[in-house]
């Protein structure tokens, strides 16, 4: 997947809560709490990564399932 441009946005399967923000840079994925849990580098974003890491920090298991939603939803800003 490339990284989001300013038209389009990567559509992410999270854990219930979790969104994830974009900076000029980088990828801010955030908590249910509001706070944060990972930067990513937009250079060589990687959906399944941030999937991965947002799953890991959720504290579920990760597994081809999870990161692979029937429906993708859209990034949500904050």
């Amino acid at each position: 997947m490339n990284p989001p441009g300013k038209d389009r946005e990567p559509h992410l399967h999270l854990p219930p809560g979790y969104h994830a923000h974009l900076d000029p840079d980088v990828l801010i994925l955030i908590r249910a709490n509001g706070s944060q849990a990972a930067l990513f580098s937009l250079r060589g974003f990687v959906a399944e990564i941030v999937e991965q890491a947002a799953w890991e920090d959720y504290g579920g298991v990760v597994s081809e399932e999870t990161l692979l939603p029937p429906v993708p939803s859209p990034l949500q800003r904050l």
